[in-house]
This record gives C-alpha cells, sequence and structure tokens, in this order.
C-alpha cells in the first residue's frame, strides 16, 4: 500500500493529512457523518486517497457546481445518503458597481473574522456569490452589509440558480492563449516572464511562500517546474502552463500558456 504521507512537503501539510485522517476514522468507528472545510484539488485528491483504503467508507465532494475548484469532502458509511444542501449554501449580491474585484470580496470576508477555509469558490461578474459552509451563512447575511463603500445586501440563493449562472457564464468564457519564451523552467524564471517582473522579485517573492505550483505553497525559487501547471503568484493571479512546444535555435523553451 502507498504511504500517502510520502507526497507530503513539510509539517503543515502532515498536519492537514492527519486532520483529513482522523475525520475518516471517526467516520469509520462511529459510524458518523463528518465534513472538512474547502479543500484544493490537490487535497480533495488526498481526501479520496484516505477513502479507498477504506472499503465501507464513502466520500462526496460539495462545491456548489461541477466544476468548482475548491470543494468540501464529506466522509460518511457507505450506505448513507447525502445532501449537498446540508453542507454548503451560497450567497450573493446583484453586482451594480464596476470596481469590486476577487480580492475585494475576499479581503472583506476575512475582515469579519471568517476563516479562509470556510470560503469556496468567489465568483465576481452581474452577480457576485460566495459558496460558504453552511454553519455561517447566517452570520455572513448579518455582518456583510458593504464593500469598497457600496452599501450591499447579501442574501441566500438556490443552488439550482447559481448552478444556471454558472453553466451560461461557462458557455462565455473567453480564454487568451499565447507561446511565451523562457530561460529554463526553473521557477523564478518562469514568474518572471509571464508576471512581468525581475528575477530577484520572483525569488523574494518565492521565499515568502506567494507562489503556488498546482495549489501547493513552493518555497524554492530553483524548482524545475513540470507541465502542465498551474501558477499562482499572490497579487499577481495565475496562468495555466500547458505544455513545452520545442526550442529557438538560441536554446529558448517555448511555451503554451492560458489565462
Amino acid at each position: 500500500m502507498v504511504d500517502l504521507s510520502s507526497f507530503l512537503k513539510n509539517a503543515d501539510e502532515f498536519l492537514q493529512f492527519q486532520r483529513l485522517e482522523e475525520k475518516a476514522n471517526i467516520s469509520i468507528n462511529d459510524y458518523n457523518i463528518m465534513d472538512t472545510n474547502f479543500l484544493d484539488p490537490f487535497w480533495q485528491d488526498m481526501a479520496l486517497s484516505i477513502k479507498n483504503r477504506e472499503p465501507s467508507l464513502a466520500v462526496s465532494f460539495f462545491g456548489a457546481y461541477d466544476d468548482a475548484e475548491r470543494k468540501i469532502a464529506v466522509y460518511s458509511p457507505d450506505f448513507m445518503q447525502l445532501t449537498e444542501e446540508d453542507f454548503i449554501s451560497v450567497v450573493g449580491f446583484k453586482n451594480q458597481f464596476n470596481d469590486i474585484k476577487h480580492s475585494d470580496c475576499l479581503g472583506k470576508i476575512l475582515s469579519l473574522g471568517i476563516n479562509r477555509d470556510h470560503i469556496g469558490d468567489i465568483i465576481v461578474g452581474d452577480e457576485i456569490f460566495f459558496v460558504i459552509k453552511k454553519s455561517i451563512e447566517n452570520f455572513l447575511i448579518s455582518e456583510f452589509r458593504d464593500i469598497r463603500r457600496h452599501s450591499i445586501e447579501l442574501k441566500k440563493y438556490e443552488l439550482s440558480y447559481f448552478r444556471d449562472f454558472m453553466d451560461k457564464m461557462e458557455e462565455n468564457k473567453i480564454f487568451k492563449e499565447k507561446i511565451i519564451l523562457i530561460p529554463s523552467l526553473r521557477a523564478d524564471a518562469i514568474l518572471s516572464k509571464l508576471f512581468n517582473i525581475s528575477r530577484q522579485k520572483a525569488q523574494e517573492k518565492i521565499s515568502k511562500g506567494e507562489l503556488k505550483i498546482n495549489h501547493r505553497v513552493e518555497e524554492r525559487a530553483s524548482t524545475e517546474i513540470k507541465l502542465p501547471a498551474l501558477i499562482s503568484l499572490r497579487g499577481y493571479g495565475r496562468v495555466q502552463i500547458e505544455e513545452e512546444i520545442g526550442l529557438t535555435q538560441k536554446g529558448k523553451i517555448r511555451i503554451r500558456i492560458r489565462k
């Protein structure tokens, strides 16, 4: 049997893994339902791997829509039926403004003392939606009254309404693809080119833990990035690197990216 802990890199990841194992064990031993906070795709895979070691254990993932990036995992005995609405909610408001960004929404929620792990995907469009744990629904609706000096009224949405909105948004989504040249696949070299910053600044941001590769923090500037990879840098956004497509005559690497 594969030792799942061998995939972990630091003490924080070991602690997160232990929490998942503990919830799975409680569900098995007590025939109980145990839900996690919101997990990124890496930790969803780990939660599923823990389940796969126990034949009598089931795990369900809820994020309010199929393509959600962040989802909660719910461990339960395999004979139990679960309802998504018992664990998560979608709240939001009509967006009548043109100056509200994703970072504004997240910052406002955190300023209310809410743990980031209690928040799933945040969708900013003609309407703004927050996927959240059911346990904080009433508090958030009561306390989230303004953003960027705009008064707003937060309300709960039916999951069916939200899913229809996301389906339409997906149909109209436009991705921008381009080819760029990089000197190497080192993390600092790629960041410098992707986000138009100096190599030194890229190294500084990496050392501060501001780089994530495939949702996991990377603190070594010399790390060789394996493609494809999702790159996110705090304050700069994220880029999907699709593939390496060859070398120039001067030895630079051509990569195809998508924003």
